[in-house]
């Protein structure tokens, strides 16, 4: 089966932004630009819509990647659904051939063929409850009965005590699942997986922004940065901005806060220290500064602290390294399953 290249769909989608796509929503509209204007794309998207492609392998620690792979995959799924809409399967299929000896005395009732042409049983439970023919109700006064016909809303029941005309908002709430508490391998299965990962998981340090940083310091290419380029613009816009943006630079620029704080207490004697924005603000729009020069400075000093505040807890999260549990396959060591530690 062809699979889906995240590199090929990056290198489309930021041909069509212009750059980078730096979120989910902005990776979805170069995608929308990309299917609008090339014909071939377009083809291979719903291609693969179709077909049930499925994505090659890449690094989870490529960020574009991570957020094209989940642009495509929202997008995906939207077009599988309408393409498909007309003959929609409500089957949750069996990929385990042992489940055969496990429903031993329980008949299938019928096959289901999957888009890669595999065929597989399909067992009662399998299929969504819903009023049709031939489901067992349990009435509170008639007792059990057979669903015998569906009529719009309105359904014919057949009981002991006759043929009864039902509504079918009321049966919906009536009906019998003979196999309710018959065994599912798959809850075991799941079960073993997560008991397995808990015993034999390894906890690996991940690299720090910052650490990475350092690694690929004068690599353009490659290069995230130490801080966001929203937070950039906006330190530029106040005049705080460095000439560069290097790790002693934004250290110099966040050492500014406590200066900055301390002259907006001059102005606000009543603000104490450690105070947060919204006191602040609501002291300042109380206060009655003797100029309206203070009151400019006040509202400047207010935006200066927030953006330093902002560069501060940006350059705390950069260094933070994150801690993920990873589970090997015993056989071959292969990284099976990863997810983040917390706590």
């Amino acid at each position: 089966m062809t699979r889906i290249s995240t590199a090929v769909w990056s290198s489309r989608i930021q041909a069509a932004l212009g750059r980078e796509p730096r979120s989910v929503q902005e990776a979805l509209e170069g995608l929308r630009a990309v299917l609008k204007g090339d014909g071939v794309s377009k083809e291979e998207f719903f291609k693969a819509a179709r077909e049930g492609w499925r994505f090659e392998r890449f690094s989870r620690d490529d960020r574009v990647a991570l957020i094209v792979w989940a642009a495509l995959k929202e997008a995906l799924e939207k077009t599988r659904r309408r393409l498909v809409q007309k003959t929609g399967s409500t089957m949750v299929v069996r990929k385990d051939d042992r489940l055969k000896e496990e429903v031993k005395g329980v008949r299938t009732i019928g096959t289901w063929k999957s888009p890669e042409g595999r065929v597989y049983d399909v067992y009662p439970w399998d299929v969504s409850t819903r009023v049709r023919k031939g489901v067992q109700i349990a009435h509170p006064q008639y007792g059990q009965g057979t669903i015998l016909e569906v009529d719009g809303n309105a359904v014919t029941v057949g009981f002991k005590a006759g043929r009864k005309r039902l509504a079918l908002k009321a049966v919906k709430g009536m009906i019998l699942d003979r196999y309710a508490e018959a065994a599912d391998r798959r809850v075991a299965d799941a079960q073993g997986w997560l008991e397995r990962f808990l015993t034999s998981r390894e906890e690996v340090r991940v690299s720090s922004r910052l650490e990475r940083e350092c690694e690929l310091a004068g690599n353009p290419h490659f290069s995230e940065g130490i801080v966001s380029e929203e937070l950039r613009e906006r330190l530029e816009a106040l005049g705080l901005g460095p000439e560069e943006y290097t790790l002693e630079d934004l250290q110099e620029r966040a050492s500014l806060l406590p200066r900055k704080e301390a002259a907006l207490r001059e102005l606000l004697p009543e603000l104490p220290e450690g105070f947060c924005l919204s006191e602040a603000q609501r002291l300042a729009r109380q206060q009655g500064f003797a100029s309206k020069e203070e009151g400019l400075k006040a509202g400047a000093l207010l935006q200066e602290i927030a953006a330093l505040r902002a560069l501060r807890a940006e350059l705390h999260r950069a260094g933070y390294a994150p801690v993920r549990a990873v589970a090997y396959r015993d056989s071959s060591g292969e990284v099976v399953y990863t997810a983040p530690v917390y706590g």
